[in-house]
């Protein structure tokens, strides 16, 4: 049986069923006090969930608000994908920093809102994959998303609004900036 969640089912972005043992749970909260990733006792920090990823544990459930960017996600050691799921208002709120920072490797984001950052909210670097399904990108200062030129992109079901103009080598664009396309 698969992991579900409010509507949302635990599944790799290859669409097999994430189990337990290779999920890391994030749970936003002011009133969490540490954990060690599991669904019972829960990270409390979006950013510890993704330092966690190894080649056998690839899913991230990240629940509720954060306070804190994801900055950076890269590879894991053995370059296998990771999946980045949301569930009750998954938010990251970056501040002063990117929102979401994707340096490497092939990243699968879905059901997470970036919001009121005074950069973009999403980066993606040359040689990185991103993958979005029914994210939110709003209210970004910096832009909503910029992909660079050699990044990849795959963006299904998302929104992209009131984000502010964006400046990519010295090229001002609106919303999202895909690598020159």
């Amino acid at each position: 049986q698969c992991l579900t969640g409010p509507g949302i089912c635990m599944y790799h972005q290859d669409g097999r069923c994430a189990s337990a043992v290779e999920t890391i749970y994030v749970k936003n909260s002011s009133s969490c006090t540490g954990g060690s990733g599991t669904a019972t006792s829960p990270y409390c920090d979006t950013q510890t969930g993704v330092n966690a990823v190894t080649s056998s544990k690839r899913v991230i459930v990240v629940r509720g608000p954060a306070s804190d960017g994801l900055s950076p996600i890269s590879a894991t050691p053995s370059g296998s994908p990771i999946s980045i799921i949301g569930q009750n208002n998954a938010t990251t709120a970056a501040g002063a920093a990117i929102g979401i920072h994707v340096t490497a490797g092939d990243v699968f984001i879905r059901g997470v809102t970036v919001a009121n950052g005074s950069k973009v909210g999403i980066q993606v670097e040359a040689g990185a994959t991103l993958r979005l399904d029914r994210c939110i990108v709003k209210s970004n200062e910096g832009g909503g998303l910029i992909v660079q030129s050699g990044a990849s992109f795959d963006i299904a079901n998302s929104v992209f609004d009131r984000n502010g103009s964006g400046l990519v080598n010295v090229v001002p664009f609106g919303g999202v900036y895909l690598g020159g396309s």
